[in-house]
């Protein structure tokens, strides 16, 4: 017994079973997470070492030589590469694709734990990081005070912020972490009296060994109370410039106790700065957001704005606004798929309705679209797939093939009919007929999209998703097909399987437009039999033109998308003084808000508290970064050409500055094309002056290129 023939003899359990998918379907919509792109692994480790009083010379011959060395003796690493720059060093290692980059994460750290004595005391521990998309901010708040934003006023919200906006707002659900950057710390300085130390005998090192040595807390062992255990530690950590003046120690050379108020001058200070962040020419501390793995965006977004509501509301004396959320772009990238997914049903409908002549047979196979989509969200759950661009993408591709069984089947068991079989038995003979060809027809739709969740690569990561949705699509509406079309078929009689008692208005006006179509096609088909030679000329014509045409398609990894953002990046010389570099950022932002359509700019200056990995290399005290918002309708490439030519005319007169200025990228833009330009030219060599030498003869032959 066939399967259709076993569903119509159970009608009952055949729907009951469906019902049960489209209930557990919409269960499992409701708690899908919601991302723009699916979780992607990129084989790649980036070590950053942070190296304040060390020569790029000496960073690259006694700290990224090593660290080089030792990574690339970890398990599965095909290429490292470093950079050298002024306080830093940054090494890269690249993976095959397939290893596991949490054991890989694990070996690298043991691996750089063993190497951490050779290196130079300057240097601090290395920091390693993960080329994780999900990982990056998925909101990104600016805090601000009424008040006036001197240095006491910066540090009493760098305070607020780190003692009670990161805390409430790491308390919400999905979120994982908040990063708190710009804004000033408070530090005790200690000027010491040079001359004073000469005539004690007492040198720089010595003080500070003194003052470290004070600065301790200790275990004080544990006191027992029936039982109950009580640790005891002690306190002994300097909190205050005063705890640090009254500190005392022997000095030998001078046979006595020496109070550090007597050789020096303690006060509170401000920390010097490495960082600011501005909006719209305002200093103001940002909050980066960062979720949980798995967590939906669209809700953690929207439980996050809730808390900074009641924060501003608990706390008058605060302004937050949000500067970027990435659940904006990905509801509109969903809804905008979801819609295309809508739109191609109900195309859908329309075309059936007019090929099948009447209301119930569209019914019937437009059935089948929604429950085999429900079906693949039950899939879609239980692997782990989230509901992103790639995964409705699939849906969105699959939505005309979904119903193209059932139409199969439906249109044998009306030939049935025609030919003069019984109403039963051209349903159960028709759906078994054809069940071998239905079957084949799917599996060819299928074994297109399959191989795709076995290639290696970004492309298996990104688009996996879109594989695993259109096949399971594809196999659930085979399946509905062979079961639950018989069934209805056989439930509800439908005179539109009968065209001689269809007698309807509707019907008759679905014929008309049969027959016409029927009529056009045979006066196509008869002319282009009487002049097959010219037929068959044209068609090699528009062959041979459209191969010739696809060399003169231009290529790229990723398509760009226009945000209504875009990014200027200005690098500054090392040397450059930090009033230098925040002038040049004020003048370029008063610029850009005399350009119309321009609503908001973002800057960031120095080295953040927590660089963006994408841009680590560019990261330095002369580095600053711009992000620009544009009102509806602003051309973005008419406000970059305006803007390139004005930063162009102020920086001029600055030696050594390199700026660009490009559309704000999407993290799928990041993940297929990471390089930052469109060509890199590399210059290789043992010797970095004539490396130089080379690469600004270079750059003074290509500047005038256009």
């Amino acid at each position: 017994m066939s399967l259709s023939s076993l569903s119509i003899r159970r009608p009952v359990t055949t729907l009951m079973f469906y019902a049960g998918v489209v209930f557990v379907g919409i269960v499992s919509f409701r708690r899908l997470g919601v991302d723009f792109l699916p979780p992607v692994s990129i084989p790649r480790l980036t070590i950053y070492t942070v190296c304040p009083d060390l020569s790029p010379a000496e960073i690259d011959e006694k700290v990224a030589r090593p660290l080089a060395s030792v990574a690339g003796t970890v398990s599965g690493v095909k290429k490292t590469s470093s950079l050298s720059r002024r306080g830093a060093a940054m090494i890269t290692a690249e993976f095959s694709w397939g290893i596991d980059m949490d054991y890989a994460m694990l070996e690298m750290r043991e691996r750089l734990d063993q190497l951490g004595p050779e290196l130079p005391q300057e240097a601090g521990r290395p920091t390693i990081m993960r080329v994780d998309p999900s990982t990056e901010p998925i909101m990104t708040i600016g805090v601000t005070s009424p008040s006036d934003t001197n240095s006491t006023n910066l540090m009493e919200l760098t305070e607020t912020c780190n003692a009670l906006l990161k805390k409430r707002i790491e308390q919400v659900e999905g979120v994982a972490q908040v990063l708190v950057l710009g804004g000033v710390e408070q530090e005790v300085r200690v000027d010491l009296n040079e001359r004073k130390l000469t005539s004690l005998g007492l040198t720089i090192d010595e003080v500070a060994q003194a003052v470290s040595a004070e600065n301790v807390s200790l275990p004080g062992g544990t006191i027992r109370r029936g039982a109950l255990r009580y640790p005891v530690r002690l306190l002994g950590e300097l909190s205050s410039a005063g705890d640090i003046s009254r500190l005392s120690f022997m000095c030998k050379e001078a046979g006595r106790i020496v109070r550090l108020a007597e050789i020096s001058t303690v006060h509170d200070t401000i920390r010097e700065r490495t960082s600011w962040t501005r909006h719209n020419g305002k200093d103001i501390l940002v909050l980066q957001v960062r979720k949980e793995a798995g967590s939906n965006t669209l809700v953690v977004s929207e439980n996050v704005r809730q808390a900074v509501e009641r924060l501003e509301r608990e706390n008058p004396g605060l302004r937050m606004h949000m500067l970027s959320d990435q659940a904006e772009f990905i509801r509109n990238s969903v809804v905008d798929v979801e819609q295309s997914i809508l739109w191609g049903a109900m195309l859908a409908f329309l075309v059936l309705f007019l090929f099948l002549r009447g209301f119930q047979d569209p019914c019937i196979v437009g059935l089948t679209v929604p429950v085999s989509i429900l079906a693949t969200l039950v899939a879609m759950s239980a692997l782990g797939i989230s509901l992103n661009i790639i995964s409705l993408t699939g849906l969105a591709l699959g939505i005309g093939m979904l119903g193209d069984n059932a139409i199969i089947v439906i249109e044998n068991v009306r030939r049935l009919r025609e030919e003069g079989f019984s109403f039963s038995e051209a349903i159960e003979t028709g759906s078994r007929e054809i069940n071998l060809a239905v079957t084949a027809s799917t599996m060819t739709n299928v074994a297109v999209f399959l191989p795709v969740l076995f290639v290696r690569g970004v492309a298996q990561q990104l688009f996996a998703d879109m594989a695993v949705t259109m096949t399971v699509s594809l196999l659930v509406s085979l399946l509905v097909a062979v079961t639950l079309v018989p069934v209805l078929l056989a439930w509800k009689p439908m005179r539109a399987l009968d065209p001689a008692r269809n007698g309807r208005t509707v019907s008759r006006v679905a014929g008309v437009i049969d027959a016409w179509g029927k009529q056009c096609l045979d006066r196509i088909l008869t002319r282009a039999l009487q002049a097959r030679g010219r037929v068959l000329l044209s068609t090699a014509a528009i062959l041979t033109s459209s191969v010739l045409a696809a060399f003169y398609i231009s290529s790229e990894p990723a398509p760009e998308i226009d945000r209504r953002r875009f990014i200027i990046d200005l690098t500054l010389g090392a040397e450059t003084p930090a009033s230098t570099v925040a002038g040049l950022e004020s003048r370029i932002e008063s610029m850009l808000h005399g350009i119309p359509g321009v609503i908001g700019v973002y800057a960031t200056m120095g080295i953040a508290a927590s660089p963006d990995i994408w841009s680590l290399s560019d990261a330095s005290i002369g580095h600053i970064h711009l992000e620009i918002s544009l009102a509806e309708n602003t051309k973005t490439e008419s406000v970059m050409d305006q803007a390139r030519e004005q930063i162009r005319l102020l920086s001029r007169n600055l030696a050594g500055v390199e700026f660009s200025v490009k559309p704000s990228g999407t993290t799928f833009e990041r993940i297929l094309r990471p390089q930052t330009s469109d060509i890199d030219i590399r210059i290789q060599g043992s010797d970095p002056a004539t490396s130089r030498r080379i690469a600004e003869e270079f750059f003074r032959e290509i500047r005038h290129l256009r």
